[in-house]
């Protein structure tokens, strides 16, 4: 199966992708992986483990970005978990992750309706730490007295004793899933090879996607750059892909 455009149906939004050279989907390698990998030089080697790498971080990113979309009316929190040095070592990210997924086993049982999407963010000095989206968590939060630059209450989390919580009303709903997805860096990619990312609750909805191959994909662009309310192009080589935000459900 052969596509140029991909739309992303977040209700209200709609995504669209195009492609200058149409994508081939289902369509398997001649070859096994291994077998090409014995076959390249050194320096063909790394760039394709490169290559890998951000496509692994840009797979990752996309699937946050949807989830975050996708359930955005859901979200109500901005939160950051970080770890007491002298009750968890921050520096060892498969304890740190061990430790995040009890807290939040034990948080789901005083709030049933919990949902959440959660990324690590690596500090420079090597420690981790972890910033969700959550939806109403007023039940565990409490006034730190403290406020952002903006004059919004800065929350601590009672619940939360595994170190230093904070948590403030959400302001930009559409920013805030691109905000979300910069802590998924290439760097956080090779310290997390072959582990978990990311974090979400069950149930949380996705976009509906479809595709499609049109002739004249062209006309399509042109008309997007038009309307979408959103725009952005990016070049991989020879292809071409043009990214859009539309509120219209219809393209024409």
């Amino acid at each position: 199966m052969q596509y140029n455009i991909k739309i992303k149906d977040f209700g209200d939004l709609q995504e669209i992708r195009t492609y200058s050279i149409p994508i081939c989907k289902g369509v398997k390698a001649p070859y096994r992986r291994k077998k090409i990998k014995l076959a390249l030089t050194m320096a063909q080697s790394i760039k394709m483990e490169i290559k890998s790498l951000q496509t692994s971080v840009s797979r990752t990113k996309q699937k946050i970005y949807d989830y975050a979309k996708a359930n955005s009316d859901e979200f109500v929190y901005f939160v950051t978990l970080t770890f007491n040095p002298s009750k968890v070592d921050s520096y060892d990210y498969s304890l740190v992750t061990f430790k995040m997924t009890n807290w939040l086993r034990n948080i789901r049982k005083k709030i049933i309706s919990l949902k959440y999407i959660g990324v690590p963010e690596q500090h420079k000095s090597g420690r981790f730490h972890f910033h969700f989206l959550m939806n109403d968590i007023s039940a565990i939060l409490m006034d730190s007295g403290h406020k952002t630059k903006d004059g919004m209450s800065i929350y601590n989390l009672e619940a939360y004793k595994l170190g230093f919580s904070t948590a403030t009303l959400i302001q930009d709903r559409e920013r805030v899933s691109n905000y979300l997805c910069k802590y998924i860096t290439k760097d956080l990619a090779l310290q997390t090879k072959g582990k978990k990312r990311y974090w979400h609750s069950k149930g949380l909805s996705l976009p509906q996607e479809s595709v499609d191959l049109i002739p004249d994909i062209e006309d399509i662009v042109l008309s997007l750059e038009n309307e979408a309310s959103y725009h952005k192009k990016i070049t991989k080589g020879i292809q071409e892909v043009n990214i859009f935000e539309h509120k219209s459900k219809d393209i024409e």
